[in-house]
């Protein structure tokens, strides 16, 4: 699992990728979905710009790696804030695009489980380079 963690940190910003183009075939968006899916939408990318300006481009690597442990601004309140703000925008499109019921939840199942794995990683990263700071 650690391999597998390690290689969805590095690729976390194309493993959506598969999900959305078979979404292209299941998709029937209407303007009640729209609406609905709206406000999602703008509260995740609030989110993660909010986060990522308080962060600043230590969020951002390929590795993992920190210069420093952020723990103000989005941070005091959530340990991940950007996922969050993801997640509000990955279920903004899929209620936007209005798929079947089972890949909506399979859709979900996935995200999870790949946020999971990489929260496992960067959580012993963190522990190990900042020990009690971090805890």
């Amino acid at each position: 699992m650690k391999d597998i963690g390690k290689f969805l940190y590095k690729n976390r910003d194309k493993t959506g990728i598969p999900f959305f183009v078979i979404l292209l075939f299941f998709i029937n968006p209407n303007l009640k979905n729209f609406f609905l899916s709206l406000p999602l939408l703008i509260l995740g990318e609030l989110l993660r710009v909010y986060s990522l300006m308080y962060a600043g481009e230590a969020t951002r690597a390929k590795e993992l790696k920190a210069p420093f442990l952020v723990t103000g601004g989005p941070y005091a309140f959530l340990r991940n804030p950007i996922y969050l703000g993801n997640f509000f925008i990955s279920i903004s499109i899929m209620i936007f695009y209005n798929p079947p019921l089972f890949f909506f939840l399979l859709f979900i199942f996935f995200f999870f489980f790949q946020y999971y794995l990489i929260v496992l990683e960067e959580e012993k990263f963190l522990e190990k380079e900042f020990g009690e700071e971090y805890k």
